[in-house]
Formats: C-alpha cells, sequence, structure tokens
C-alpha cells in the first residue's frame, strides 16, 4: 500500500477513504488506517489458490485480530 498516497487522499478529501489493494496481511491493513483511512481492504491476502485451481480462504486467528484492532 502506498501510504503517502492514502495520508494525502484522507487529508485532502472530506469524505471517508477506503485503501484497498496492496497488502499483504493484517499489519499493511493497520497501517493504512493509521495513515488516514477510514478503512482498508485486501482479498488476494487472503486467499490462495492451489496447484489443482482450488481456492482457499484464510483469516487471521481471533487473538492476532484483537490485537491488530487494539493497537490502533
Amino acid at each position: 500500500m502506498d501510504l503517502k498516497t492514502i495520508e494525502g487522499v484522507a487529508k485532502a478529501l472530506p469524505v471517508p477513504v477506503v485503501a484497498a489493494g496492496g497488502a499483504e496481511g493484517l499489519a499493511h491493513l493497520h497501517q493504512a488506517i493509521a495513515a488516514g483511512a477510514s478503512a482498508s481492504a485486501s482479498g488476494s491476502a487472503f486467499c490462495f489458490i492451489g496447484r489443482l485451481r482450488a481456492v482457499l480462504v484464510s483469516y487471521p486467528e481471533y487473538a492476532s485480530r484483537q490485537a491488530t484492532v487494539g493497537a490502533g
């Protein structure tokens, strides 16, 4: 995620900004919020395509999600 751009856009616009694209995990999503985004999103960071084109959707453990939410 381009945190400098997120910060600049969030400061310049009077509307909520959603940062989407470029996140590799929870830390990047948290950094986008810290940079000024109202929300951050990621799809590919939590989806994996296996060798037989099977898709596995994953998500962080409960304790990890709570630690990230509490850090902001």
